[in-house]
C-alpha cells in the first residue's frame, strides 16, 4: 500500500553554462595563483580522463576551489545547502554544485552527470574540520559509487588528500594535493564502502603531512 508519509524526492538541475562555467573558473585560477604562494600536486596523473567520484578530505573552504583549480575542467560538487545563497550560492552553482539535501534525488542526478563523463566531487566528512583529524566519512558517495556499479556502469572513485601550510621562507600559504589511485569498488554495504574510501584518503594525507612537515 501506498505509503502517504513517503515523499516524493526533487530532480535536480544542472545550472552549468558554457559562459558562467568559463568565467567563473577563470576566476578562481586567478584567485588561487594570488592566494597561495606555491601549488604542488602528486600523482596527477591519476585523475582519469572521463568520469569519476573524487573524495577529499575537508579542513577548509578553500578546499572546494583548490579541487576546481586541479581538475580544471566542468565538474559536480555535494554541498552543504548553507553554502548555495546568495551571491555566492550563484557563483558554485556555475560551476557544478549541488546541494547535500535528502529532499533531492542525489543518487539520480549524480548519475546522470557520470553518464555525461563529468566528475562528482564530494567531501564525505560533511563538514569543515580544522582539528587536522580525518572524521568518519557520511555515506553518500558511497551510495552514488555502488548504485552506478549495480548498474554496470564500473565509475572508479579517487581518494584526494589536500594540506595547507603557512611557509615562512616564501612568506604565504601553500598547498598541496596528493592524488591517490582510481580504483572501482567492490559491491558491498554502503558503510563498508565509507570506511574503505576513508581509509584510502587517511593513508594519503599521513604520507602529504610528511611530505609537506
Amino acid at each position: 500500500m501506498f505509503n502517504s508519509k513517503v515523499k516524493k524526492r526533487k530532480n535536480l538541475k544542472d545550472n552549468k553554462s558554457f559562459l558562467r562555467f568559463t568565467f567563473w573558473n577563470l576566476v578562481n585560477q586567478i584567485v588561487m595563483r594570488v592566494h597561495f604562494k606555491e601549488i604542488s600536486v602528486i600523482g596527477k596523473n591519476n585523475l582519469p580522463d572521463g568520469a569519476f567520484i573524487l573524495v577529499a578530505n575537508h579542513s577548509s573552504r578553500w578546499d572546494g576551489l583548490v579541487v576546481q583549480f586541479l581538475l580544471n575542467r566542468r565538474a559536480n560538487y555535494m554541498v552543504s545547502p548553507n553554502e548555495m545563497k546568495g551571491l555566492q550560492g550563484r557563483a558554485v552553482k556555475s560551476v557544478g554544485a549541488f546541494p547535500s539535501n535528502s529532499r533531492h534525488d542525489l543518487v539520480s542526478f549524480s548519475l546522470e552527470r557520470l553518464l555525461n563523463k563529468e566528475p562528482i566531487v564530494v567531501f564525505p566528512e560533511g563538514n569543515i574540520f580544522k582539528d587536522d583529524f580525518l572524521h568518519p566519512f557520511k555515506k553518500g558517495a558511497a551510495k552514488i559509487a555502488l548504485e552506478a556499479l549495480s548498474r554496470n556502469h564500473n565509475i572508479p572513485i579517487v581518494p584526494l588528500a589536500i594540506e595547507y601550510k603557512f611557509d615562512q621562507a616564501l612568506n604565504g600559504h601553500t598547498v598541496c594535493m596528493h592524488v591517490g589511485q582510481a580504483y572501482i569498488p567492490a559491491l558491498c554495504e554502503a558503510p563498508r564502502l565509507a570506511e574503505e574510501m576513508h581509509l584510502k584518503v587517511k593513508v594519503l594525507k599521513e604520507v602529504l603531512s610528511i611530505k609537506v612537515a
